[in-house]
């Protein structure tokens, strides 16, 4: 008797999502769409059954105000616990795709509209399963608009130091772009306080506190009053006390005291060191601009990048895709207006999304740089 073999899991650094993350399967996460579905397509059959024959108006008004709270529940659902009743009953979830979190409530009232307009639209909706089914991360529409990625249920990422639920910081995020080229960016801008202080120089010398303390006008001066006279105290001739003999130090002190004046080894140079490892396992030295992609190209003024083809038969990666530079500050990645965009993962497992032509500062090895259906691993030698 033969056995059918589960479908493998796809996720990971593969798709661009942290290690242990995968995606939802195609078949469970059907399943989980027509159960959110069925319970107010069911309602409003009845609703309107109950019009047809005649029945009492103020059933109907009750059906279809059910209507309305389920889908309230559901939108209350995915945006606080990542997963609407369907999605629970099948073991997934929908989070952010840069963070792993709950989306929110706009987000998630806007990916439960886009959802239900394409359901009434039969050939708007098999149109966006078939591109879903292309994409490498299986985003519909609706998880493009809301920046949301549908995957095993797995315990959610801790929140981020300055995450913010406000929707307006999320729109701006989804729509930023950078007003220059990569290679034309200006530098951040410091907060007024520091700017004014670095721009003032070095700060003078304070006088001490006593010295800026002054008496109120209003009050009187002090009464001063003669020190008390005194009488000095007698000499006493005191025979000179000498001083104890010091232990000699031990082995251990010893050692501890030339350990410390040995010289400690300097740290490499930022741009020193730096390498890429490839998902084919090869290994690019990061010495001057590198880019990656199916058939990269250099810009004007690039003559001396180094070009890597990367092998992509399902054509997720963009002809200059991503590009990997060293200064003296160390290693930075900038997506090249990709189609299927780029992303980061720290060591920690947080995961961030890269806009278009903004450069992203590496602090250090072990971060994954994902690319389509492929990914980079920085190392340092």
């Amino acid at each position: 008797m033969s056995s059918v073999a589960p479908s493998p899991r796809v996720g990971g650094a593969a798709v661009g999502l942290p290690d242990g993350v995968y995606l939802a399967p195609a078949g469970r996460r059907f399943v989980a769409f027509l159960i959110d579905a069925v319970v107010p397509q069911l309602l409003a059959l009845i609703s309107l059954l109950v019009l047809a024959l005649g029945g009492p108006v103020w059933i109907a008004v009750i059906l279809w105000l059910l209507v309305v709270a389920w889908l309230l529940v559901l939108v209350w659902m995915y945006g606080k616990l990542a997963a609407g009743p369907g999605m629970r009953l099948m073991g997934l979830q929908v989070v952010g795709l840069h963070n792993g979190r709950p989306i929110g409530l706009g987000r998630a009232f806007l990916r439960g509209l886009v959802l239900a307009v394409l359901d009434d639209v039969p050939v708007a909706l098999i149109v966006m399963v078939v591109m879903m089914w292309m994409h490498p991360r299986r985003q519909g529409w609706h998880d493009l608009l809301a920046d949301s990625v549908v995957i095993e249920a797995r315990p959610l990422a801790p929140p981020q130091p300055g995450e913010t639920r406000d929707p307006r910081v999320w729109l701006r995020r989804l729509i930023a772009r950078p007003a220059a080229p990569a290679h034309q960016q200006q530098p951040a801008v410091q907060a007024p306080a520091a700017r004014q202080a670095i721009e003032a120089g070095p700060v003078p010398p304070q006088p001490q506190y006593q010295d800026l303390y002054q008496p109120h006008q209003g009050y009187p001066p002090p009464v001063q009053t003669p020190p008390p006279v005194q009488t000095p105290p007698p000499v006493q001739t005191q025979s000179p006390v000498q001083p104890d003999p010091q232990p000699e130090p031990d082995q251990a002190t010893r050692v501890q005291a030339a350990a410390a004046e040995v010289p400690s080894t300097p740290a490499p140079p930022p741009n020193v060191g730096w390498a890429v490892v490839l998902d084919d396992q090869r290994e690019i030295p990061i010495t001057r601009l590198t880019l990656f992609g199916r058939n990269p190209q250099p810009r004007p003024g690039e003559d001396d990048a180094q070009l890597i083809k990367v092998v992509d038969e399902a054509r997720t990666v963009s002809k200059t895709h991503v590009a990997v530079n060293v200064d003296s500050r160390g290693v930075f990645v900038a997506d090249r207006g990709s189609t299927n965009g780029s992303a980061v993962t720290d060591p920690r497992g947080v995961y961030n999304l890269i806009a278009a032509e903004q450069p992203v500062r590496l602090p250090g090895e072990g971060y994954v740089i994902s690319f389509g259906n492929h990914h980079l691993r920085l190392v340092r030698h």
